[in-house]
């Protein structure tokens, strides 16, 4: 069940105290269930290569301003060109992601991903609540500073 009260992270974020162009610093997190053959990391190139990043992608790509995400402009612009490339961002979460395997069979496994990403905050408005509530850390850089969440 999701938290929906005043005191969540999402009715913080939208309670109009920070500008939407501010920075929004999110260790996204979230879990798949996918065959165990992609187990103890040894395919774990293989896993993210798959569908597994579907909802990461969803995550960067959401909002009118998703282009102008910190983490777009660091993965996407080549020779002052934006081109999206879903392999610069499978490279940057093998590099930089946290994948956490927990077995449930001796054929299925449950993958946590923890990426840590940058968006803008006007783009945040359009995520799932559950991608904001769910993640471990949540940070605003806003003219005042840095907002932990």
């Amino acid at each position: 069940m999701s938290k929906s009260g005043d005191h969540s992270r999402l009715n913080k974020l939208k309670n109009n105290v920070f500008s939407i162009t501010d920075v929004v610093e999110i260790h996204l997190k979230y879990e798949k269930l996918e065959s165990v053959s992609y187990s103890e990391g040894t395919n774990w190139k293989q896993l993210i290569a798959s569908n597994f990043l579907d909802e990461l992608e969803t995550v960067i790509q959401s909002g009118p301003l998703w282009k102008f995400n910190p983490t777009c402009l660091n993965l996407f612009i080549k020779e002052n060109v934006f081109s999206y490339d879903r392999k610069e961002l499978e490279k940057s979460v093998h590099e930089e992601g946290r994948i956490r395997e927990t077995e449930v069979d001796r054929n299925l496994s449950v993958y946590t991903l923890i990426y840590p990403i940058e968006v803008l905050l006007i783009n945040v408005y359009d995520l799932d609540e559950k991608y904001i509530e769910n993640s471990e850390h949540i940070v605003v850089n806003s003219l005042m500073g840095k907002i932990v969440l």
